[in-house]
């Protein structure tokens, strides 16, 4: 029996996935990781939580995730009030200091 890498499991995975993934238990796509970005500096008018397209708030991000998320906050000043992430993930700060008040 050939053993497959997890490198190629894993491209496997995300590629039987559809383009966003689906967030919800009922999906095809079993993609082992979400990621969600908050950016306060995006002001595009769009946002998808993706990279590019991130959430400008905290709380948009938090609402988005689903277990297992991974939470990428880049560096900024976010004045929403306290937080509660209730959701098994990791939250992590990209690029700096991120205060949330």
């Amino acid at each position: 029996m050939p053993v497959e890498s997890a490198s190629s499991i894993s491209r496997t995975i995300i590629s039987n996935c559809a383009s966003p993934p689906q967030r919800d238990a009922s999906s095809a796509c079993t993609r082992p990781l979400w990621v969600v970005y908050a950016d306060i500096a995006n002001n595009s008018g769009v946002e998808d939580g993706s990279a590019l397209f991130p959430y400008n708030t905290v709380q948009e991000a938090i609402n988005a995730a689903g277990l297992g998320t991974n939470m990428i906050i880049r560096t900024g000043d976010y004045v929403e009030g306290p937080k509660i992430f209730e959701k098994r993930g990791v939250i992590t700060a990209e690029n700096g200091l991120v205060r949330v008040r």
